[in-house]
């Protein structure tokens, strides 16, 4: 499980919010949030971030979601899990079920390619 700091990921959207001189308020305006959110977001009080939300903020600020979340590469890559997992909770059970098969065909191949021993 990666454990993120909001703390931290405050700090940071704080620092490249005030580099770009946007203020709280036209931050809020451009994703779309309440400039109280923004603000309990920059102080680290709001303990989970939607993944849209990150992507937006992200986009407004010129920074990949990686590097505001500080991720390295090896919590990376389960971040990126979690959002396809999530991106696919919409869809309906008989479409999961085929990505899901598609997915598994997938991990096979490639354990046939890269895993030969």
């Amino acid at each position: 499980m990666v454990n993120l700091n909001y703390k931290e990921i405050g700090l940071k959207i704080k620092q490249k919010r005030k580099a770009l001189n946007l203020t709280q308020l036209q931050l809020a305006e451009k994703v779309g949030l309440t400039e109280s959110s923004i603000s309990r977001y920059e102080g680290g009080k709001i303990a989970t971030m939607p993944t849209s939300t990150i992507n937006k903020i992200c986009k407004v600020l010129y920074i990949e979601p990686a590097e505001l979340l500080g991720l390295t590469p090896e919590n990376s890559f389960e971040y990126d899990l979690k959002e396809i997992l999530s991106s696919v909770e919409d869809l309906p059970i008989d479409v999961k079920k085929d990505l899901l098969k598609q997915f598994k065909q997938q991990i096979e191949m490639c354990r046939r390619l890269y895993m030969n021993d």
